[in-house]
């Protein structure tokens, strides 16, 4: 064995990962919302060059930017159904950060359990809001 390690583990915790990472995007999926909600104006602008015409900041957007071929990837696979080309990006971001976090476990630790819990908890456990969520006193 060219890794030194004599314990090989079961894909079926890489097969739990990937389900998982489905789960939580069906259930915590919402269209339009955090960064969804600034790319749409410039998507259905690449779909229909007269959307908005007369918009500065998408004129401006069409230009060569940070975000040009994001948009240009998202129109071409859109087909025209924005919202199933969101939803199976973001399935497949998650799957992949499911099945990272799982292997990356398992290469570290030789467990398989333990890749499939950290898998789990990245998606299922929310964590502290930073600031986001802070209650203001109001006094």
């Amino acid at each position: 064995m060219a890794s030194g390690r004599s314990e090989s583990v079961s894909p079926i915790y890489h097969i739990c990962s990937a389900l998982a990472a489905l789960i939580y995007t069906v259930s915590e999926y919402h269209y339009g919302d955090i960064n969804h909600i600034s790319q749409i104006p410039q998507i259905l602008r690449a779909l229909d060059p007269s959307f908005l015409s007369n918009d500065f900041f998408l004129a401006q957007s069409a230009l060569a930017n940070p975000r040009f071929y994001y948009v240009r990837f998202i129109a071409l696979i859109s087909g025209g159904s924005l919202e199933s080309a969101f939803f199976l990006i973001t399935l497949c971001s998650n799957v992949c950060i499911g099945l990272v976090t799982c292997g990356l476990t398992i290469f570290i630790s030789s467990s398989g359990p333990a890749g499939l819990l950290s898998s789990c908890l990245v998606f299922f456990y929310g964590g502290p809001n930073l600031g986001g969520a802070a209650m203001i006193a109001e006094g």
